[in-house]
């Protein structure tokens, strides 16, 4: 059965210990000071909150700074020790072994620095999310905001003495609870971090609201399950004829540059150097004189071959009935519409992929009614769709305006 935190004095002890549990070698008020604004994004997040610790591990990690081996644990709490050990196995390294970790973190800092504490905010929700844990320890934020507000040393000073307490209490107990679920959930989870998290802190600026963020993760989502069904790549074709430039198939052309060789003929721009040491300083003619008279003289001549590759222009065209198309079907996790999402990110992604040699175009047109049956609603959608893949917006309209008539 687990710990309940009963009274505000045990979430105070919770929380100031737990922040005492940071990888931070000789934790000082300043690291405590950089964690608190991440701890309040992740409160505005979600109500229950993992161990403190591992939001400011998390934030650490994919801010690229180095943990510290290991937390200050006192021996009056072997239980807890034994946790946190565990925690350091299946948690902190398996994210620190995480293929996606160096776009996760180059995602986050390109993001403002107002925006940073919500970007990791969202990393420990989607994290603990991916882990399917569900041990959270629910805080009032009016009481971690007025236990986060005090000094760091006043906070830090308040966890080491609930540390050091022998015997049990509810606090420790809960903290103990917390990580032995983290490790736990770790164990089973497959990966900790994807694409749908780099994806989603790049575009994390123009996501307005919850709905819109939760769209492009489940696109991203359904994008990588599309992705698993579809070849690496494609099946070479016997060519019958030669391609020919066409309307969407275009050549591009442009020129190699640099020397490749060297020849007789040339400019005095591209004259060999070591050709020099046949001028003499006498005003009589010379053996440099002569080369250049009978043509000897040694120049670089520049590639002037043509590089050719083909270029593609893709449009993608949705039609103003896909607003109609948020319903789920049976045994699918999303709607038609997120699925379409991710169809279109999943086809940008794979004609990159094998269309790699040629110059690739991507647009995303979305298609206006003007009879006032199917009005456009699908603005939240549109935007994360094109976040996602990067394709430019272009709205047309289905039909032509009607003309105004004057009397």
């Amino acid at each position: 059965m687990s710990t309940e935190l009963r009274s505000p004095q045990d979430t105070e002890r919770w929380l100031c210990a737990g922040l005492c549990l940071i990888r931070h070698e000789d934790l000082t008020a300043d690291a405590l000071t950089s964690a608190v604004p991440w701890l309040l994004a992740t409160l505005a997040e979600s109500p229950a909150l993992p161990p403190p610790a591992f939001i400011a591990d998390l934030g650490r990690l994919v801010a690229g700074v180095p943990l510290a081996p290991s937390a200050p644990v006192p021996d009056t709490q072997p239980r807890l020790r034994v946790a946190v050990r565990a925690y350091d196995d299946h948690v902190l390294a398996r994210l620190a072994a995480e293929p996606h970790l160096e776009a996760v973190s180059a995602a986050l800092a390109r993001l403002p620095e107002t925006l940073r504490p919500r970007g990791v905010a969202f990393l420990v929700a989607r994290v603990l999310t991916r882990m399917g844990f569900t041990a959270g320890s629910p805080v009032s934020p009016a009481l971690a905001r007025r236990v986060l507000e005090r000094p760091p040393t006043e906070l830090l000073q308040a966890g080491y003495t609930a540390l050091r307490e022998s015997g049990s209490s509810a606090a420790l107990d809960r903290l103990t609870e917390g990580y032995e679920a983290l490790a736990s959930a770790a164990r089973r989870a497959h990966v900790l971090l994807g694409d749908a998290e780099s994806f989603t802190l790049e575009n994390l600026e123009h996501l307005q609201g919850k709905a819109q963020r939760m769209a492009l993760e489940q696109a991203v989502e359904a994008a990588e399950a599309l992705s698993r069904t579809l070849p690496p790549k494609l099946r070479a074709r016997p060519v019958s004829t030669a391609p020919l430039p066409m309307v969407l198939e275009d050549e591009a052309a442009f020129p190699q540059g640099g020397f490749s060789s060297v020849s007789n003929v040339g400019s005095l721009e591209n004259l060999v150097t070591s050709e020099l040491v046949y001028m003499e300083d006498e005003p009589n003619l010379d053996l440099f004189d002569v080369r250049y008279v009978e043509g000897e003289l040694l120049y670089y001549t520049r590639d002037e071959s043509i590089s050719v590759r083909r270029r593609r222009v893709i449009t993608f065209v949705l039609p103003p009935d896909l607003v109609d198309a948020r319903v789920k079907d049976a045994g699918v996790r999303w709607q038609r519409v997120v699925v379409s999402m991710g169809l279109l990110l999943c086809l940008v992604r794979r004609l990159s992929l094998w269309l790699g040699s040629e110059e690739l175009h991507f647009r995303a047109v979305f298609l206006h009614a003007h009879d006032g049956s199917a009005p456009w609603r699908l603005n939240a959608a549109s935007a994360s769709c094109c976040c996602a893949s990067g394709a430019p917006v272009a709205r047309r309209r289905s039909s032509p305006p009607p003309r105004s008539t004057r009397s």
